[in-house]
């Protein structure tokens, strides 16, 4: 009789803690759904645009950057190999 007891309050643990995780993870995202819509200031429309072109430009410049000094050196290799 005890240990049919025991089984069942250990259940019965297991099942409140199961609540409580499933609680705690509604808290979340309910939390987080929150936190979304009405704490994040989101940019505007010319703005998003002007960040755009300002990293793809950034991006850009430093791929042209690093492919001419790689076309450099790969030149400067090739005549040093092929003496």
């Amino acid at each position: 009789m005890g240990k049919n007891r025991n089984e069942k309050t250990k259940v019965a643990r297991q099942m409140q803690n199961v609540k409580a995780k499933r609680e705690g993870f509604r808290n979340f995202i309910s939390g987080v759904k929150v936190e979304l819509l009405h704490r994040v200031l989101w940019p505007k429309l010319k703005e998003m645009k002007s960040y755009s072109i300002t990293v793809v430009g950034f991006i850009l410049f430093w791929a042209l950057y690093i492919g001419m000094w790689d076309f450099i050196f790969a030149k400067g290799m090739e005549t040093l190999v092929t003496r």
